[in-house]
């Protein structure tokens, strides 16, 4: 059955940007989620940079949108691009 509008598989979110709240740039995209079961929440999200490696990002993540996910700031840079 299709998700509802208000939903996003991750499935539908893998590969899409992250964008910096602080310079609207992308910083990255998204390759994959960690899960806690326990608190039953998305706990971090790993971040692809280049195709080198990924980055785990914790919360610095804001919100999905249907284009891309955002991510507060430098932080979200910082962790995405590894400097």
């Amino acid at each position: 059955a299709p998700a509802p509008s208000s939903l996003m598989r991750f499935s539908e979110a893998t590969g899409r940007k992250l964008v910096s709240t602080t310079s609207a740039e992308t910083v990255g995209t998204i390759d994959g989620f960690v899960v806690d079961p326990q608190r039953r929440a998305v706990v971090a999200i790993e971040c692809k940079k280049t195709d080198s490696g990924a980055i785990i990002l914790g919360a610095a993540l804001v919100v999905c949108g249907t284009d891309a996910l955002t991510g507060h700031g430098e932080r979200a840079e910082t962790e995405c691009t590894g400097e």
